[in-house]
Parts: C-alpha cells; structure tokens; sequence
C-alpha cells in the first residue's frame, strides 16, 4: 500500500510510504474537501486528451524556464502531415526542402517500442525511399503511428519525427550519421510522445481510462496516520495503475535505446494503460492530476532527468548522474546486441558536451580513479566484438 500526504494544494507534492501488497494510493485528506486539490478524471476522448496536452505546454513554457526548446542539429527528414488534418497520405521530406518561412521548425519525436523482429514497424528502404518522398498511406502504418499522427495534427503541428521511417534502415551509412543525431533529435523536438505501454506497434496510443479516485471515510480509532502520525479521518484511495510506477515498470522502458529519449527530452508525455503522464524537468504530472516534483530527487527520477549543462558541470552532481544513467541503461534489453555502444552514443556525446571530459571506453579521464570502482551485479552477456559504433 502507497501512503500519499498531500501538502499543499498551492504547491502541490507528495510523500509516501510502501507497505505490504497490496498496493493503492492513499491522499489523506483532513481540511474540507472545497479548499482541497481534488484528482481529475482521465478521458479516452481525443479532444480531451489533446485539450489537456496543450494546457501542459502552455504552462511548461510560460513557468518552467529550464524546459525550453535546446535547437542544436535537425534530423535530416522529417514527416510532413500536411496543413490538411484529414488528408490520408503524409510524405518524408529533407529539411532543406522545407520552406524557411517555418522556421524555427517545430516538430514533434515519437518514441516507441518496434516489437516483435517477426512484425516489424513500417519503415523506410532504399528501394521505397523515392515512394516515401511523395506519398506514405496513414492506412498502411502500425496503429501507433496513426495514433501520434492524429495528436500531433490535432495540435496544429505539422512535422513529426519517427525513427523507423526518417532513416534509411538497410542504408549503413545513413544509419551511422542519423544514429549519432539522436540526442539533438530529441532535445530539439517540440516534445516527445511516448507510447509507453504499448509492447509494439499495434498497441496505439489511446487505452483504458483509470478507475477514479474514491472517497472513504476512516473511523478515529482504526489506527491509520499520515505520515506526520495525524489521524486520518477522509481519504481518496487510487488504484495502483495511477501510480507514476507504471511508467517506469512499462514496456518502452525496458528498451536500451529508449534511455536517451527519456533523458534528453526536455517535454515527453507518456500515455500508458490508463492515463496520460506529463515529464519535464520541473516534474511529473498526471492526468487526472497528480503533481510529483519529488520524483526528481529519487534514483530513478535522476535517471529520467533531463540535466542542463550547468547542472552537469558540477563534478559531483555529473558523476552521480551519469552513473545512474550507466545503472539504468546496463538493465535494459536490445534486440540487436551490436547496437550497445550507438544507443548510449546520444548520452554519451551530450554528457562529454557539458562537462569537457574526455570519454574511455565509457569511463572518464577526470574522474577515471573514481569509474574504475564499478562492478557487475549479475551474470549476463558482455561480447562487444560486433557492437556498431555511430559516425562521429
């Protein structure tokens, strides 16, 4: 059980203790409930999920000075959606074909799980790239892509970028050179939708609202506190599947080359089995309301963390981060195990970026007697003869 106390409406953040299973949220609850933040309840509805996105950026960008766009290197295509939010067809086009009246270009990364090798994602070939250039039926893609395609039309946006098909995936050379954009990928997007919960591409975007939070009242003597050691007296209970766990629990966060997506997007909203959550580097927010700026402050809130380049030159604060990166990625699953060293490459050129040290085979000449005291917590394989390394 997840023991929630909330603090201030005004401010709103959370604590909570973890006891035995089983698990559900429980707000305490004890000043009238019309001064009191009350949970929201998710909807399935597009229009509302979309209402809801773009009162999340609105505010990101006017209250949260840390989270605005970092436009370094553009991905060499992008897919254009077109000014027509019904047209059936949208095209890949490189960005010097864009016309620089868009300028700035604003466009939206997906981050997903390809699934499956025996049902791949619709992607981009040599042999159809010159198809692609003028015509990708929506009909013909994965219901994840339909799915980021909608919101991001929805939005008023109109490019997004999709790993699968704005690389040439059996092209090696193009493939080395946008590897090695990743990282300006994501922290130059407007922001990252995430399709967390889904294992593959069938799963879409849009899933199952939770169940609301439901009021309970507790009699004095039953012995429930906050966790001051207040009696509670009126408490909302929430079921587990709200809890910001389900994030981290969740298919797309095992993948190995998901990490640097979730850390170098400054804005990423995760829409999982029952709701929307929304990441910056102010917090974590969900749909139906939660607000946890503690989340930060946990091993894997710094994981997840999107850390400015000031932040990162502090010594201390870089090697602990960069560690928990390390942690983090080491558990993670690959479907090809040559791709260990380009899926951190992102990271690794962005950590080397904002603290000047000179990388070793994953380890740092400035704090090289501090690296060398890692270990290994379990057995597994370790055969980099064949690992792929991105162009420079």
């Amino acid at each position: 059980m997840e023991l929630w106390d909330l603090k201030d409406p005004r401010d709103p953040s959370y604590s909570f203790v973890t006891v035995d299973p089983p698990r559900f949220g429980v707000c305490s609850n004890t000043d009238p409930l019309a001064r009191r933040a009350i949970w929201n309840k998710a909807s399935p509805s597009l229009a509302d999920r979309v209402q809801v996105i773009s009162q999340w950026l609105e505010r990101c960008f006017r209250e949260h000075p840390t989270c605005g766009v970092v436009q370094t290197t553009y991905p060499a295509r992008l897919l254009d959606l077109g000014s027509d939010p019904v047209l059936p067809s949208v095209k890949l086009v490189r960005l010097d074909q864009i016309e620089e009246a868009l300028s700035p270009i604003h466009y939206v990364a997906l981050s997903h799980c390809w699934g499956l090798s025996t049902r791949p994602p619709y992607k981009t070939t040599r042999a159809n790239y010159s198809d692609h250039t003028r015509h990708i039926p929506i009909a013909a893609l994965s219901r994840t892509f339909q799915d980021a395609i909608r919101v991001t039309r929805a939005l008023g946006i109109r490019f997004i970028w999709i790993d699968s098909l704005c690389i040439i995936q059996d092209d090696a050379d193009d493939w080395a050179a946008e590897a090695v954009k990743m990282a300006s990928v994501y922290q130059g997007s407007y922001f990252t939708i995430a399709a967390t919960s889904s294992p593959d591409g069938d799963g879409g975007l849009f899933l199952d609202p939770p169940a609301p939070a439901t009021l309970i009242y507790v009699e004095p003597d039953n012995g429930l506190l906050d966790v001051k050691g207040n009696s509670l007296h009126r408490c909302f209970i929430r079921h587990p599947v709200a809890s910001p766990s389900v994030i981290w629990d969740a298919p797309l966060s095992q993948r190995a080359w998901v990490l640097q997506e979730q850390i170098l997007s400054a804005r990423l909203i995760h829409f999982t089995e029952h709701q929307m959550y929304y990441q910056c580097n102010s917090g974590l927010e969900s749909e139906d309301g939660i607000v946890d700026t503690a989340d930060l402050s946990s091993v894997r809130g710094r994981a997840f963390r999107h850390h400015g380049k000031q932040d990162l030159r502090t010594p201390v604060r870089a090697v602990g981060t960069w560690w928990s990166w390390v942690a983090d990625y080491s558990s993670r699953s690959l479907s090809f195990h040559s791709d260990r060293m380009a899926a951190i490459a992102g990271i690794l050129r962005y950590y080397q970026d904002a603290t000047r040290q000179v990388p070793i085979l994953g380890l740092w000449e400035g704090t090289l007697w501090y690296d060398l005291g890692w270990t290994v917590e379990h057995d597994g394989s370790h055969d980099i003869a064949h690992c792929r390394i991105p162009a420079k």
